[in-house]
């Protein structure tokens, strides 16, 4: 019984869906001939990261959702994106979790729902790698001082990048080239060649590339060999997807677990966190699920339910630098597992000292602004935000159009998810229009002294 059609009520309702929060009610009134007045069935939560509340509860003034919703239809009206997503969490209380415009493009599109998930796209890198290294780190597992040969000594023993060190790797300053299209490698005269590809899953072709385009397992180990064959540039920063890859294989090697298993039995599951997953989704999922590209280029099809980035695609969709899908409330969660210094309830999943080093700045005095994984403010300028956010602060962005950024100092999380890949990568009205940072000024300003 939620007696209400609000937004706070349906919130609540869904909380309890998931487990989240208890019912202890007691019903005032009969409803039916099993449930008279005064009937009770009491069902404990396991609690929440993010509480359900509101902006003035939360402590914003009470436009902050209308000053948000104009800049988001903004994009919506600029064709930057169909439809975005947007949660604004301070203090652990949700102050805003809502949607604007639809799924694609198409007439009939359904509005987008706050359960609808998106491809996260480098999000992935913070919402799943960098869990994954901090809970290995906790167990003593892990360490960024490592080097990468010890990271991955059967495929980095000897090599260049195997001297480097993971610190380097995380912070964008190993010299790794920016990315590497492998995919052009498994082409023929600009098609899937069928020496690497089968139109079905079978033994020898069993991870999904995308709908009805199945791919040989021992892409995986030649993925890796490339990476390690690459050669490296200067050790300045320079942004790359190519450790991401690597770390994926140590986390499995040094748990006997797959990356998406591992995750949900250490981070995801006892944080209470559901909507997370990384594809291919099964199709029950995929009306609720934005589309992406239509790519032209490699898989000649509409990419729905199935990751958007190629590498990511190319390992089955489980991969370390991007493949998760979710709701902005499930990133959210994540965010604020990173403010709550990987504490929930009486759980520790992170160490407190991990987390404060891990979103720290180690390169800042080298003029490399990089945390361990995670983006930040550089100390000149404004870099990934609005300018307005503390050099404590820490995110990431992602290519579909996704932005998760959290701040110690005022205590809040912002995500904002939307597939402005949709239907063409090359739309870039979403960075034009500064909408994602345009939304972070307004939040930090409508912060209540």
């Amino acid at each position: 019984m939620a007696y209400q059609n609000n937004p706070v009520a349906v919130e609540n309702f869904g909380s309890f869906l998931r487990g989240e929060v208890s019912a202890q009610g007691i019903l005032p009134v009969t409803v039916g001939s099993k449930a008279p007045t005064g009937f009770s069935h009491p069902v404990a939560g396991r609690g929440s990261l993010v509480d359900v509340s509101s902006a003035e509860m939360a402590g914003f003034t009470g436009d902050l959702e209308s000053k948000i919703a104009a800049i988001a239809m903004e994009g919506i009206h600029s064709k930057a994106y169909p439809g975005c997503q947007v949660v604004v969490v301070r203090k652990g209380q949700v102050a805003l979790n809502v949607a604007y415009g639809a799924l694609d493009y198409t007439e009939n599109a359904r509005a987008v729902l706050p359960s609808d998930y998106y491809d996260i796209a480098s999000l992935s890198k913070i919402i799943g790698s960098i869990p994954a290294l901090l809970a290995l780190d906790a167990r003593g597992l892990f360490s960024p001082t490592e080097s990468m040969a010890s990271v991955l000594p059967e495929v980095l023993r000897g090599t260049p990048l195997g001297s480097v060190s993971a610190l380097d790797v995380l912070t964008h300053q190993a010299g790794l080239p920016a990315w590497i299209p492998f995919y052009k490698k498994t082409l023929l005269e600009g098609k899937p060649d069928p020496k690497w590809y089968a139109p079905q899953r079978d033994a020898e072709h069993p991870l999904q590339v995308a709908d009805r385009l199945f791919i040989r397992s021992s892409i995986r180990d030649s993925v890796l060999l490339w990476i390690s064959q690459t050669p490296l540039g200067e050790r300045k920063y320079l942004y790359s997807d190519l450790g991401y890859y690597l770390f994926q294989k140590m986390i499995e090697n040094r748990t006997h677990q797959s990356l998406d298993v591992f995750l949900q039995s250490f981070v995801y599951g006892p944080a209470g966190i559901t909507d997370l997953r990384f594809g291919p989704l099964p199709k029950e999922l995929h009306s609720r699920t934005a589309p992406t590209e239509k790519d032209i280029l490699f898989r000649g099809q509409m990419i729905h339910g199935t990751v958007h980035d190629q590498g990511a695609a190319l390992l089955g969709g489980v991969s370390g630098h991007a493949g998760l899908f979710g709701t902005a409330r499930a990133v959210a969660q994540v965010m604020q597992l990173y403010l709550s210094m990987g504490r929930f309830g009486d759980q520790t999943l992170f160490e407190h000292a991990d987390v404060a080093r891990y979103t720290g700045c180690p390169f800042c005095a080298e003029g490399n602004r990089r945390g361990i994984g995670f983006d930040k403010k550089p100390t000149h300028g404004d870099g990934p935000t609005c300018g307005c956010v503390s050099l404590d602060s820490y995110g990431h962005t992602g290519f579909t159009g996704t932005y998760a950024w959290a701040d110690p100092s005022t205590q809040t999380v912002y995500v904002f998810l939307s597939n402005r890949v949709h239907p063409d990568a090359e739309n870039k009205s979403l960075s034009q229009l500064n909408i994602r940072t345009r939304i972070q000024q307004v939040i930090q300003e409508s912060i209540v002294p």
